[in-house]
């Protein structure tokens, strides 16, 4: 999952990072349902865990249309970030940041997360 921010949001950034053309990177973009993700472009930010002293990382984040949903939810740290924070977070800091954190760094490292049944018949 990638990290993202709306385009209102992008817009009341305080030093407004350049926003940047994804056609370097020539990819489709598309939603788990299959659905094509409108977007703006991207930027490069740097992101920090408030609970963490030297924990902040530079990212690439999606700036994307907005949308009903993103009103309320203007940003989405992805699983990319969070992996990230959870590498270069020394052990003895991961006892003092919120448990919504710990939670995201263990999920992060776990290779099954769960298991996944259909109620149709499926071969593989």
């Amino acid at each position: 999952m990638i990290s993202s921010v709306s385009e209102q949001f992008y817009q009341t950034m305080p030093d407004r990072p350049e926003l940047k053309k994804l056609s370097d990177f020539e990819l489709n973009i598309t939603a788990a349902n299959g659905i094509s993700v409108p977007y703006s472009g991207y930027i490069e930010v740097e992101v920090a865990i408030p609970h963490l002293k030297d924990g902040s990382i530079w990212v690439l984040m999606l700036v994307v249309r907005d949308t009903e949903y993103n009103i309320e939810v203007p940003s989405i740290i992805g699983m990319n970030l969070i992996r990230e924070f959870s590498r270069v977070c020394p052990s003895t800091e991961k006892l003092n940041i919120p448990t919504v954190w710990k939670t995201a760094f263990e999920v992060s490292a776990m290779t099954n997360v769960g298991v996944v049944k259909s109620t149709k018949e499926v071969t593989i």
